[in-house]
């Protein structure tokens, strides 16, 4: 597999950015900070499938998000209100040579511009936006997850947020979870160990 590796850095005012490629099983991976947000890329010279990102807003350090697949989130498991990221893919862009990704910090927002594969006759468009308060859907979105680790050392599973529906199911430190919703001081979320597992634990237990 061949790559073709451009890097393009467009320095804005108070924009803090730094970069690092590097090869890891097939993939360009790169790392670097803009803004309040640390970014971890997997780029591939194929398909635009194979593309991934993994956000996480320092700002608001116990959920990162994993951005990954072009496949289209339906509403009855994407979560409008909480969401903060949109991305949504355009179609082929022709005759295009610029095919890398570009990033853009304004206020407390940041955009990922993708152009890929790395191909001089066609590109695919993936475009997206984190710290917005608005989320715009189209026909072709990518799929989302926001995840989040647990910090203590054991943590009981509630069947609703608050104390009184405490279950004998528990998570051990570094379990990895998918927060489906934040309400307040609580978090639901899904364990995906030997089966799956859906339920409320207290936002204490991933800070």
């Amino acid at each position: 597999m061949r790559f073709i590796i451009s890097v393009f850095i467009t320095v804005f005012s108070s924009l803090s950015f730094s970069n690092e490629l590097t090869f890891e099983d097939g993939f360009i991976k790169s790392e670097y900070r803009i803004g309040d947000f640390d970014i971890l890329e997997y780029n591939c010279d194929c398909t635009m499938q194979e593309n991934k990102f993994f956000v996480e807003d320092l700002s608001k350090t116990y959920i990162s998000y994993e951005i990954f697949d072009a496949s289209k989130v339906s509403d009855k498991n994407f979560n409008k209100k909480n969401a903060l990221l949109s991305a949504s893919t355009e179609y082929f862009l022709k005759n295009k040579n610029l095919c890398d990704t570009q990033e853009k910090f304004k206020g407390n927002e940041l955009y990922i511009f993708t152009l890929i594969p790395h191909n001089d006759s066609y590109c695919y468009e993936l475009s997206g936006v984190i710290g917005s308060n608005g989320v715009n859907l189209t026909s072709q979105d990518i799929v989302i997850k926001l995840s989040s680790e647990i910090k203590v050392d054991k943590q009981y599973l509630f069947k609703n947020k608050n104390e009184d529906s405490k279950t004998k199911m528990y998570l051990i430190k570094g379990d990895k979870v998918e927060v489906l919703k934040e309400d307040k001081d609580w978090l639901y979320v899904i364990y995906r160990g030997k089966k799956e597992i859906r339920a409320w634990i207290p936002l204490s237990s991933v800070q």
